[in-house]
């Protein structure tokens, strides 16, 4: 089951956040985390649903909110890029047209 986090506007002014999944095309909120006004508040909020839907479900997230420690790029050198993907796809299209027969896979 695929949970989401949603975010509502309340009749007070408050901002609620929603655990929620869809069954049959509709949404059902599984569980009300809570309502806040601040910025703050709300990634607070935010966060404690992602954790029930990662305690829950065992879904990691796609974007995680940990800041991850980053290698410097002055380490590292350059040594460019092929484009292999065009390459061996004019080179299937050769074979099957039957133009492999000249020995170079350039043709």
């Amino acid at each position: 089951m695929k949970y989401h986090i949603r975010k509502v506007k309340t009749g007070s002014g408050y901002i609620a956040v929603q655990v929620i999944k869809y069954e049959n095309r509709k949404r059902v909120v599984v569980k009300h985390v809570g309502s806040a006004q601040t910025k703050e508040e709300i990634t607070i909020l935010r966060n404690n649903a992602a954790d029930r839907i990662s305690e829950q479900t065992e879904q990691i997230s796609l974007f995680p909110t940990q800041e991850e420690h980053f290698i410097s790029l002055e380490q590292y050198e350059y040594l460019g890029f092929q484009y292999t993907f065009l390459y061996e796809t004019l080179h299937k299209l050769q074979a099957r047209l039957g133009y492999t027969c000249f020995g170079s896979k350039l043709l």
